[in-house]
């Protein structure tokens, strides 16, 4: 069960709000990596900067399948992307992120480049 009203995640997407869109609707207008490209390219959304994207080997939350395609988006729209894994679950997912997501971000605001793996599986 995902909340306090017993509802599994798949009755949680199921519910409309106000607007009469359900919560799965909702997500799946919000598909990250769609109409990006770099800086200049022309694209819906330019994103000019380079992305830290992780998951956790053990995701239970968010589908192994989407956050692949959101990775392969990004390194197809020649955006630099820095793509790690983790031993664990959704929520372990970010603590054990949490040192190589600082050090990464600290090394972006002193100006040195962003590494790519995008070639790598």
């Amino acid at each position: 069960m995902f909340s306090t009203d017993k509802l599994t995640l798949e009755q949680i997407y199921a519910l409309k709000g106000t607007d009469g869109k359900t919560w799965g609707q909702v997500l799946d207008e919000q598909r990250l990596g769609m109409g990006i490209g770099p800086k200049r390219s022309g694209a819906t959304y330019e994103v000019g900067f380079p992305v830290l994207q992780y998951r956790g080997l053990a995701e239970e939350v968010i589908p192994t399948s989407t956050q692949d395609a959101t990775r392969k988006a990004y390194c197809q729209a020649k955006v630099s992307t820095q793509w790690t894994t983790y031993p664990g679950e959704h929520l372990m997912t970010d603590q054990l992120a949490k040192d190589d997501t600082v050090k990464w971000l600290g090394d972006r605001f002193a100006g040195r480049p962003a590494s790519d793996n995008c070639s790598s599986p």
